[in-house]
């Protein structure tokens, strides 16, 4: 075999091993794009069904006014019943 062979055979398998690397590489960014891909339609998925079980579980205005409502007169009737109460301490408290 002369050098011209040798050098030849020499380039030759170094392209082969680059070419090699260069399709491997370019598999492993083709399946990580295909994971993340799927990553992504799993979060829009979620997304989804979250938005749609925060639409059934929203408490709206009304509803919100109307518990707001009945706490006042909870906390009204407390304050009347503590009202009453130091009324009686202070009639009691004026008894000889």
């Amino acid at each position: 075999m002369n050098l011209d062979a040798i050098g030849m055979l020499l380039i030759t398998a170094v392209v082969g091993f680059i070419t090699t690397i260069f399709w491997r590489w370019v598999s492993v960014v083709s399946d990580t794009s295909k994971d993340n891909t799927k990553k992504l339609e799993d979060v829009k998925s979620d997304i989804g069904l979250f938005k749609l079980h925060v639409s059934e579980l929203y408490q709206s205005k009304a509803d919100a006014h109307k518990d707001m409502q009945f706490i006042i007169e909870l906390f009204k009737e407390i304050k009347a019943d503590v009202k009453e109460i130091g009324n009686k301490m202070d009639k009691k408290a004026d008894k000889p």
